[in-house]
């Protein structure tokens, strides 16, 4: 088979009422109902030997057992194995607490229901596999910024910083198939965190207002977000309302309908995926483990990390790789914290020892950034060997 097979489902993955919101931690009580639909996406991509699915979550983050937990589930409905199975979370600052674990009942409740729509979603993707043509684009889009803003004291702040290292644009691979709805994922890397720690309603945030104004200017095609390397991206107004939720989607949705009108037609087979683990250097001494996952689609590399990864690394990710068009995620199989550059560390600020109070409970050490690079670099460059 030289051509690529695109299945695509979604469910609805909303929680129950009383469920906490995660993604800011002065938030005082639990989620009062929901604002706007998050859903699980999946879409099965196929070479006709390999099946690869692509997991979307519209949830602030997976640790690593509810990560493994939906990749059993999916395994024992139709026999892809973990390695095949990617997924990504949007990180919404306004979507539900994930794992077994949590504030309320609600938590384990609502473990359930995310592992068995997840599940559903891709067991229905798999089915519906259609032939499809490849091709790839990108186009400006600029709905935020870096956030590490310096004040005239020298301190780093969670601010606005138009002069840091960003990416603004919005990378788009679409998978256009002949009898059914073309396939769009893009990606662009900033936090999905316009709505502020007042908000109590569930919500996609921007990357959920994107689909929707997506699917509604294009009809006929099915939009899957995929989150870059955000750790250190703010949108503008964050903190602000849900209007200003809209105005980011719409903005992207017109990149994204720009960059679909300049596709450059590319090869998306043979499929590869390739898992591994990073070792990064701990500040008491030793190493821990950071995931990462690489799928290849042909002339396409998508690696993620599991964590919260400056983009930075994005940059990296993309000048190293010799595939036509490379997607650098994180938020990807799991999330064990932040990972800044080297560089921060100089000038410190909340993503350098925020570690310590929330996933990992550790923080890393100057080096973390070689560790990572060469993480990055040992992954693209297995992805290219045929």
């Amino acid at each position: 088979m030289n051509k690529i097979c695109v299945g695509y489902a979604r469910r609805e993955i909303n929680p129950p009422t009383g469920i906490w919101l995660i993604g800011y931690g002065s938030r005082t009580k639990a989620c009062e109902g929901v604002h706007d639909s998050i859903y699980a996406s999946a879409a099965a991509l196929s070479d006709g030997e390999k099946t690869v699915l692509l997991i979307a979550l519209d949830v602030c983050m997976v640790n690593a057992e509810t990560s493994a937990a939906i990749k059993d589930a999916i395994r024992e409905e139709v026999g892809i194995g973990a390695a095949d199975i990617f997924i990504n979370t949007s990180h919404t600052h306004s979507g539900p607490t994930t794992g077994k674990q949590g504030k309320t009942p609600a938590s384990e409740q609502y473990y359930g229901v995310l592992v068995r729509r997840t599940t559903e979603a891709a067991v229905s993707a798999l089915k519906e596999v259609k032939a499809a043509s490849f091709g790839f684009g990108r186009a400006r889009l600029d709905i935020g910024c870096n956030r590490r803003e310096e004040k005239p004291s020298g301190e780093i702040v969670l601010g606005v910083n138009p002069a840091g290292p960003r990416l603004a644009e919005v990378t788009v691979w679409n998978f256009a198939r002949k009898d059914a709805e073309d396939v769009v994922v893009f990606s662009a890397p900033i936090h999905a965190a316009t709505l502020g720690p007042s908000n109590y309603l569930t919500s996609g945030d921007w990357p959920g207002a994107a689909v929707r104004h997506i699917e509604k200017k294009i009809p006929g095609v099915r939009a899957v977000f995929l989150q870059g390397c955000a750790a250190d991206q703010n949108p503008y107004h964050q903190g602000g309302s849900f209007e200003h939720v809209e105005e980011h989607g719409a903005a992207t949705a017109e990149a994204v309908a720009l960059a679909l009108k300049n596709m450059t037609p590319a090869n998306a087979v043979p499929i590869k995926t390739v898992t591994g683990e990073m070792q990064l250097p701990l500040a008491e001494g030793g190493t821990h483990p950071c995931p990462i996952h690489g799928v290849r689609l042909g002339d396409a590399v998508l690696l993620g990390i599991g964590a919260e990864v400056f983009v930075e690394y994005a940059l990296f990710g993309r000048e190293k790789s010799r595939a036509k068009t490379t997607l650098i995620l994180g938020y990807t199989d799991d999330c064990i914290g932040y990972i800044p550059v080297d560089s921060a560390y100089l000038k410190g600020g909340y993503e350098t020892v925020a570690n310590k109070n929330f996933a990992l409970g550790k923080l890393w050490k100057p080096g973390v950034e070689a560790a990572t690079k060469e993480g990055i670099a040992r992954m693209i460059a297995e992805l290219a060997k045929t």
